[in-house]
């Protein structure tokens, strides 16, 4: 009898492997240059596993971009719940991006054009950044920092 527990668990640990791993390989070299045999290649796992996870790259791509809006999500919350005022929470966040966007290869967000679902959703995450920044202006005119009589728009 197998243990269903166990396979779920090591199915989801590899599965977080594989987007780790990819979204690495993606930042470092690009979508193009990455193929699912590298991936399978840096996890020492078959082609075949990995296509059993995920059906094709740009599922996989979609997953490693979720994970990527994650991890990012996760950072913002800490600095966020770091007590700083908003001007310094603002500089810790684009400090967080300028350092983020230093590791990846610019030929990633340009070959993002060449999935236009993925495209679509990336758009969409821009804007909830746009939104995320107007909240921080809002605090800024709150906490006193900002003038309220601006177009910030």
């Amino acid at each position: 009898m197998h243990n269903t527990t166990t396979e779920t668990t090591y199915r989801q640990e590899l599965k977080e492997r594989i987007l780790v791993a990819a979204l690495n390989l993606f930042h470092k070299h690009g979508i193009k240059r990455v193929k699912m045999d590298d991936i399978a290649n840096v996890l020492k796992i078959s082609k075949r596993t990995l296509y059993e996870i995920y059906s094709n790259k740009e599922e996989l791509l979609f997953e490693v971009i979720r994970l990527d809006k994650k991890i990012e999500d996760q950072a913002m919350t800490k600095i966020d719940k770091s007590g700083l005022n908003v001007i310094n929470v603002i500089i810790e966040i684009c400090r967080f991006r300028i350092e983020k966007m230093g590791k990846v290869n610019p030929l990633f967000f340009e070959e993002l054009h060449m999935y236009p679902e993925l495209l679509a959703y990336v758009r969409k995450l821009h804007k909830e950044y746009e939104s995320d920044a107007h909240s921080f202006i809002q605090r800024g005119i709150k906490e006193g920092l900002f003038l309220p009589n601006i177009n910030y728009e």
